[in-house]
């Protein structure tokens, strides 16, 4: 069994840059407004409801890219330690 850890610099760039790249394009279409001129409390509370939505997708989108931000510095870190490990054993 081995112990190593392989990983493809460009696949896992590739990968970080799909995610970062589906996440930007991440967008609550919600009604903000829903019948204006109707006077019922459930509609007042749907607006409510799809206000809050709208802000939790927002806070979403900016942990998934604060997110890919670390993974892609804990590869880089990884790349620089396995260069720096080979190097000492050579």
């Amino acid at each position: 069994m081995s112990h190593e850890i392989k990983l493809k610099m460009n696949d896992v760039e590739q990968g970080l840059s799909g995610l970062q790249t589906a996440t930007q394009a991440l967008e609550a279409s919600l009604e903000n407004d829903m019948a204006v001129e109707n006077q019922l409390e459930i509609v007042h509370q749907l607006n409510e409801l799809n206000t809050g939505l709208a802000r939790l997708i927002e806070n979403y989108k900016g942990l998934l890219l604060k997110n890919e931000a670390a993974t892609q510095q804990s590869v880089e870190t990884l790349f620089e330690m396995d260069e720096l490990l080979s190097n000492t054993m050579k």
